[in-house]
């Protein structure tokens, strides 16, 4: 899926969301991240999004092509927190996508390899979602 240029995740999904709305500061944020464009989308904004289950499917794409040129992004929180987000979707996610899971499991394999680059608390934490990720899949491992 090529997603054209400035295209935002509203356009993408071809919603209009209304602003007369009151939102609360997660919707606000939420709201924001759906009307910027999608190349213009920070680490942060894609964990956020991920972690709040917005537009997965086009925000994973996003992520993992991120993720591919550095494993260990970071959003606010810690050195990798994009990769925890993106390896946390549930398998549903996962299996309906399966381009996207075949790039995970890559993607995972070189992540594994560098993990010393990371500190421990870091390592730790990253360790703990590539588990959880390949215990998706037991047989696969």
């Amino acid at each position: 899926m090529k997603i054209p240029p400035r295209a935002t995740l509203n356009d993408l999904e071809a919603i209009t969301d209304d602003e007369s709305e009151p939102t609360s500061v997660l919707g606000a944020t939420i709201r924001r991240h759906r009307r910027t464009p999608v190349e213009h989308l920070g680490a942060e904004a894609l964990r956020f999004l991920l972690e709040e289950g917005e537009s997965v499917p086009v925000v994973l794409r996003v992520a993992l092509d991120r993720l591919e040129q550095d494993h260990f992004v970071a959003g606010d929180f810690h050195r990798g927190d994009l990769l925890v987000a993106a390896l946390q979707q549930p398998a549903t996610v996962w299996n309906g996508n399966p381009e996207l899971r075949a790039r995970a499991f890559a993607l995972v394999a070189d992540a594994e390899r560098e993990l010393m680059r990371l500190e421990v608390t870091d390592r730790e934490i990253v360790q703990r979602a590539i588990r959880g990720f390949r215990n998706l899949w037991p047989a696969w491992n």
